[in-house]
């Protein structure tokens, strides 16, 4: 008995799935839990000693500040940003782990939101770790509806009057 080619093609597809490894929780000395721990306390030079010497950073457009960050003299002068706008991330996610990316979820709020009328906002963070286990890359972008909370909240410069 032969078996139709859709249904296999199915079954292979499922078999894949259900053997692929799930996304491990990440160890609570992880470099992920170094950075936001040293954010929350404004510690600049704590949260830039995750990051590896050719970094980059990729943060959505906040208040006046540029998007994009290579190397650790941009990065700590973004960070010197954050701590200045009192930024505070709560997870709301916790990191997971897929090899050397890590992803997360924060609430995030910081005086360029509450400006506007917001206590904070939802963004999602994804991290490359290095080989050293140093962060490589971290791009953090709003969600959907944080995006439309930005565009429709009462102080923004472009809501209409």
């Amino acid at each position: 008995m032969s078996v139709p080619t859709p249904l296999l093609a199915v079954c292979l597809t499922l078999a894949l799935q259900v053997a692929a490894p799930a996304p491990a929780a990440l160890a609570a000395d992880s470099p992920v839990d170094t950075l936001h721990a040293s954010l929350n306390a404004y510690d600049v030079e704590g949260s830039l000693s995750v990051f590896a010497t050719d970094a980059v950073v990729i943060q959505p457009r906040t208040g006046g500040l540029p998007q994009i960050y290579v190397g650790r003299d941009q990065i700590r002068w973004w960070l010197r940003n954050l701590a200045a706008q009192h930024a505070q991330f709560d997870r709301s996610v916790s990191p997971e782990a897929d090899g050397a990316q890590v992803r997360w979820s924060d609430s995030l709020s910081m005086d360029a939101f509450r400006q506007i009328g917001l206590a904070s906002v939802e963004v999602e963070s994804d991290v490359v770790l290095d080989d050293a286990g140093r962060i490589d890359s971290l791009t953090t972008v709003f969600t959907p509806r944080s995006a439309r909370d930005i565009q429709s909240a009462p102080g923004a410069a472009w809501a209409e009057g």
